[in-house]
Formats: structure tokens, C-alpha cells, sequence
């Protein structure tokens, strides 16, 4: 007896393994496109945040004025330690809205080797071109590889602040910290005398420097234009080393007319007390005075002696010390007449010298002996 096969069940098998053949295509495809798909994935994960991308992201905060989120994620403080001179960081919110100018970024790339493939651990340079208002700067970065997060996507940390170093000098540093935005900024010695130097670390801005308000001394206000041109390098700073100054502002004080009454005062005073002990003058009279004091009779001021300096006098300054008060009083010539061994009336002129001990507000009158 034969075997027949209806129509109908040969198509029904037919259509089976036709589906189970797209099945495996669509499958082969979809496998294709997610293997795609997945490797777009990783090579966007692994790019998406590189070094230049850290750089942007931290740039941006402080040209958003988020200067404490900024600082968050770069410590500026920790940073600086046993960075030699550094004496103050400035990183508020409310120092880096005190600027004057806007703070903007132009330019972020990598440094002169471009490469990011680098072991975990080791850095590279980044290098941002950025603008205060109208004026450039540059910064270049130090940038470490971290390990990688899921899915191998790359991680870096920004390792150096972009901050700027700066110093305000003065002739008169001992009259107390200035103020810049709001904040204390210590006042530093002449540079050119060899005195410390005291470095602000600042963001990129332009800052009023606002002298403290004295009753001896008086200064205007000066602006600083904070502004870095940095020499790339991506070696770690050896402990210890300076930071190279990239701006500076002079407060120049001038005796208010208070002090000059109080000195004038003294200088009297100082004078008076000198022929009060004639034949034995203490040691900060003039030399001339205590000398004719104890050889001859009758001496009398016949010019009084007035202000001709009051203020900074050069000194001599050892590791940054200087050997006595940069500030000083020095007298324009005075007259005194004497009785001599014949009796006869002769005269010799003099001068009166002092230092000034400022401290703040307070101001000690050291009268020291001259010719």
C-alpha cells in the first residue's frame, strides 16, 4: 500500500523551516548591530571623559563663579602646602565675585605630546588659554589617569588648581593686611630689597586691593590683574619650591597728618628731655648733644629741628628680615649754641633720627643716636 502526503502538510513544514531561517538572520543581525552598538558605547565611554573634558568641566565651575565647587574638586589649600611663601589662599565664592572682570575660558587642549595613553597613576599636561575681560592668560594642568570605571569608561583628576600666585607689596608692610574681596591679604616688604614675599593665591580675576583704614598711615586703593603665563611642565613641584609671582600691586602709604602732630610732637618732647641731662644724655640723644653735654656749659637749641622724612627708609633685609623698622623719622638740620672752655658762644648743627615700630594701628618712637 503507498503513502500519500497532502498538500496542505508539506507547506505547513515548508513555511517552519523558511521562519526558522530569518529567525536565525534577524538573531545574526541583531547580534551584529548590539556588538555595534556596544562598541560605540565603550569607545564613547572611554573618550567622553578624557584629561581636556576634566579640565573643561572644573574651568567651567569658575567661570560660573562656583569658586567653592571649584575648590571641592581641586583643593587649592592642600595644593599649596609646603609650597614656600604662599601665606594666604583666596578661593571664596564671594573673593571670586568681587572681580571686576569676568573670568571665561578659550581655548583647552592637550600639551605638546597629545597622548592620553598613559599607566594609571601618571599624568598628563592640559593647557587652558583663558581671558579676564580683555586680557589673556595661560595655565598649563597637571592631570592624573585614575582606574577605569564600569565599562573601562576613563577617569581623570585635575591635579593642579588654576590658581594664580600673587604678591602685594608695600613700604610700609607692618600696618596690617589689606583686604581683597572681602578678604585679609597680607602686605609684603619691598621685592627689590630682598624682602619675604608673601603669595595670595587668587582665581583669575581682577581685584580690588583695599588698603586698612589707620590713623597713621593712609593709602589708596589698587586693583590687581590676576593673570598667569604658566611654563608647561608636568613634573611635581620638589617640596619647598617657590612659586613663581605672576602679578603684583603696590600699596604706597603716606603719614596721615595725625602721625606727623604725634612725631613733631615727640621730636620736641625727645629733644627737651635730651638737655634736661645734659652732662649725662642717654644714648639715643644726638652724638653731638651728649658729647658738647659733657665738655662744655650753657647749651641751648637755637633751630629747632623739624620733619624732613617720615616714612619708609631703606634698610638692609637678611633672609627677608630686615635688620631694624623700615619706617623711619629722620629731622632737617637743627642749630645748638654752647659756651665754649674760653668762654667764648659757638654753635653745631645736628639731626634726630628714630625708628618707627608699626604694628597695625599702634606706632613706638625709638629715637636712636646721630650725628
Amino acid at each position: 500500500m503507498s503513502e500519500t502526503t497532502t498538500p496542505g502538510g508539506a507547506g505547513t513544514a515548508v513555511g517552519g523551516r523558511r521562519r526558522a531561517r530569518l529567525l536565525i538572520v534577524v538573531t545574526g543581525i541583531s547580534l551584529v548591530v548590539l556588538g555595534i552598538a556596544a562598541a560605540v558605547v565603550w569607545s564613547v565611554l572611554r573618550t567622553a571623559q578624557g584629561p581636556a573634558e576634566a579640565v573643561r568641566d572644573y574651568a567651567a565651575l569658575i567661570a560660573e563663579g562656583k569658586a567653592g565647587a571649584a575648590s571641592s574638586l581641586v583643593d587649592p589649600v592642600a595644593w599649596a602646602e609646603g609650597r614656600e611663601g604662599v601665606a594666604s589662599v583666596l578661593v571664596s565664592d564671594e573673593v571670586l565675585a568681587s572681580s571686576l572682570e569676568p573670568f571665561s575660558v578659550l581655548d583647552i587642549e592637550l600639551g605638546s605630546d597629545g597622548t592620553t595613553e598613559v599607566a594609571v597613576g601618571s599624568t598628563v599636561l592640559v593647557e587652558v588659554d583663558y581671558a579676564v575681560g580683555d586680557e589673556r592668560g595661560r595655565a598649563a594642568l597637571r592631570v592624573e589617569r585614575e582606574h577605569d570605571g564600569p565599562f573601562g569608561a576613563s577617569r581623570w583628576r585635575v591635579v593642579d588648581p588654576l590658581v594664580v600666585p600673587i604678591v602685594v607689596e608695600s613700604n610700609v608692610p607692618t600696618v596690617g593686611p589689606a583686604t581683597l574681596g572681602g578678604e585679609p591679604i597680607d602686605l609684603s616688604g619691598p621685592s627689590f630689597a630682598g624682602a619675604e614675599q608673601l603669595i595670595a593665591l587668587v582665581y583669575p580675576g581682577e581685584y580690588q586691593v583695599i588698603a586698612p583704614e589707620r590713623t597713621a598711615f593712609s593709602a589708596a586703593t589698587e586693583y590687581v590683574l590676576a593673570l598667569s603665563d604658566a611654563e608647561p611642565s608636568v613634573e611635581e613641584p620638589s617640596e619647598g619650591a617657590a612659586l613663581p609671582v605672576a602679578a603684583r600691586v603696590q600699596l604706597t602709604f603716606d603719614p596721615t597728618p595725625e602721625l606727623v602732630d604725634t612725631v613733631s610732637e615727640a621730636l620736641d618732647e625727645h629733644l627737651d628731655a635730651c638737655l634736661e641731662e645734659a652732662t649725662a644724655m642717654p644714648d639715643d640723644c644726638p652724638a653731638v648733644l651728649a658729647y658738647l653735654g659733657r665738655t662744655v656749659s650753657n647749651l641751648t637749641i637755637t633751630e629747632r629741628p623739624e620733619i624732613d622724612v617720615l616714612g619708609a627708609v631703606g634698610v638692609d633685609y637678611v633672609d627677608g628680615v630686615p635688620s631694624r623698622s623700615p619706617v623711619g623719622l629722620r629731622s632737617t638740620i637743627g642749630v645748638i649754641e654752647y659756651t665754649g672752655e674760653d668762654g667764648a658762644r659757638r654753635d653745631e648743627s645736628f639731626r634726630v633720627v628714630a625708628d618707627l615700630e608699626v604694628h597695625g594701628d599702634a606706632v613706638d618712637i625709638v629715637f636712636r643716636s646721630a650725628a
